[in-house]
């Protein structure tokens, strides 16, 4: 059997038709959505970007030992598990970030790459940029966002070097990549089986798209301070354009991301014609997810961050997405309301691709739940990012439970991104007999919060203080959560739970 897993970026389970009432128009991801089992209680486990895509690949929970990082020595990955049963992989995706330096062994095993350039900071354009030429959306995003740029110019200088020529909608990276997944398939659905691997930065930042995507969720009237990438990495730029931006602004950001999405769709449309053309859904199981969700700015005065992937991961960007297609189980719109992590993705394609899950460490496979075996599968799931707090949700309550600032966080790796002059080596993590490098990365502190998870908001208000009985069992349930995935040491103490 064939297997396609479509990972999109950044994408908001709240704006999706196939998960409930909205604003936005997602026709082909719908028309997956009644053909699949749609999972209800689907969480992201480590974020942001590559830490997902490390759980995702290869099923290990990765935000207790280390951030953004390579793939380790002693990591499976899917597409070697792939080629170990037979199949053809392919790799087709516009996410710069693998040819990056700090993101190594992600594509590397497949048989083929195909790789879309240009989007955000891809280093895929040198030519100057005249300051006349620069439009007044791209001196937005310069005006926030303080962080690198790889011609010194200004984030939004360099991403519009990127795009000035984008002037078709067939040329941006999205609809790039799903035209040319839809061809790949045209030349290799013959293939005895095969593993596709097809993933899209977008509906990721920066929120640029071009009519009528533009326009389909506003009055139509730009803001005079129009910025499509606002900032949210760097918390001094992030309060900043907080602190100026009215909310119009704020709207007009958000219906940006809404055209994006809906212009995601429109072009994984393609995909799914190209199979229906070849009558593939008879012999391929396809899972449809993402690394993590969007806060979208809900709430703009509750968190630090509020429109990006960090701590303390409310339900906006740590509920994501989940909708797999079995052809020997057709869902036909079947929902499941097991709780579901991450994790269990890797193991659910290893199944599927031949293999028994055996080698996701802590990944557990919903075969069982798309078999109709069961309706339970976890008691919790674990979402975080490396060095901050964790997050624990269970099928009633979420506890963000936060970092002392007294305990030094400590990065593993064979190949770490950062260095200390008081690294150590040595074999630190449970099951693993390779040596590893011991980084100290900090002190950071961070609060704590309690949330209900019914009835459902997009602004949760911490109820902390009001529920302490909660709050010290949903604690007690994290240090064994801890304990389960093997987490280095020093965890419990750094996170106050000694």
């Amino acid at each position: 059997m064939n297997t396609v897993v479509i990972l999109l970026d950044s994408l908001n389970r709240h704006c999706l038709e196939a998960y409930g009432e909205t604003v936005v128009c997602t026709p082909n991801l719908r028309r997956f959505g009644e053909r699949a089992v749609v999972f209800d209680n689907h969480y992201a486990g480590s974020l942001p970007c590559m830490p997902a895509r490390r759980e995702l690949f290869t099923g290990r929970c990765e935000f207790l030992w280390r951030g953004w990082g390579h793939v380790e020595p002693w990591d499976g990955h899917l597409a070697r598990d792939a080629k170990a049963q037979g199949c053809t992989t392919q790799m087709i995706t516009d996410h710069y970030h693998y040819w990056e330096h700090g993101a190594h062994g992600y594509f590397e095993p497949f048989d083929g790459v195909d790789f879309v350039r240009g989007h955000e900071l891809d280093m895929s354009c040198t030519a100057p940029v005249a300051e006349t030429e620069l439009p007044d959306w791209a001196a937005a995003i310069n005006r926030y966002r303080t962080g690198r740029s790889r011609n010194f110019q200004g984030q939004g200088t360099s991403y519009f070097a990127n795009v000035r020529d984008w002037t078709d909608e067939s040329a941006f990276s999205c609809a790039q990549t799903m035209s040319n997944a839809a061809s790949w398939l045209d030349g290799n659905h013959a293939h005895e089986s095969f593993f596709l691997w097809l993933e899209g930065v977008d509906p990721h930042e920066p929120h640029f798209v071009p009519e009528p995507y533009r326009s389909m969720y506003t009055s139509g009237r730009m803001p005079e301070r129009f910025n499509c990438w606002p900032p949210y990495q760097n918390l001094a730029d992030c309060q900043r354009f907080l602190n100026e931006a009215n909310d119009e602004e704020i709207a007009w950001i958000r219906a940006q991301y809404f055209g994006k999405l809906t212009m995601v769709d429109q072009w994984l449309g393609r995909f799914f014609d190209a199979m229906d053309r070849h009558g593939l859904w008879d012999s391929t199981a396809v899972i449809v997810t993402t690394d993590h969700g969007h806060d979208l700015c809900y709430d703009r005065q509750r968190f630090p961050h509020p429109w990006g992937k960090q701590y303390p991961h409310p339900e906006t960007h740590a509920h994501t997405p989940l909708m797999v297609w079995h052809p020997q189980y057709p869902g036909k719109g079947r929902r499941v309301n097991a709780l579901t992590w991450a994790v269990d993705v890797h193991a659910t394609a290893q199944e599927l691709l031949g293999g028994a899950a055996k080698g996701s460490p802590h990944g557990r496979s919903l075969m069982p739940l798309l078999r109709g075996e069961t309706a339970q599968h976890r008691d919790w799931v674990l979402t975080g990012t490396f060095g901050t707090g964790a997050t624990l949700t269970t099928p009633e309550w979420t506890l963000a439970q936060g970092s002392t600032g007294t305990e030094t966080a400590y990065w593993y790796s064979t190949t770490p991104t950062r260095v200390t002059p008081d690294m150590t080596s040595g074999k630190f993590i449970p099951g693993v007999d390779i040596p590893q490098w011991r980084v100290p990365a900090g002190k950071p502190c961070c609060p704590s919060y309690l949330w209900r998870r019914e009835p459902f908001t997009l602004t949760p208000e911490s109820v902390l203080e009001r529920f302490p009985d909660v709050a010290a069992s949903m604690r007690d349930r994290l240090r064994a959560a801890i304990a389960e995935v093997g987490a280095p040491p020093e965890t419990l103490a750094r996170l106050g739970l000694v």
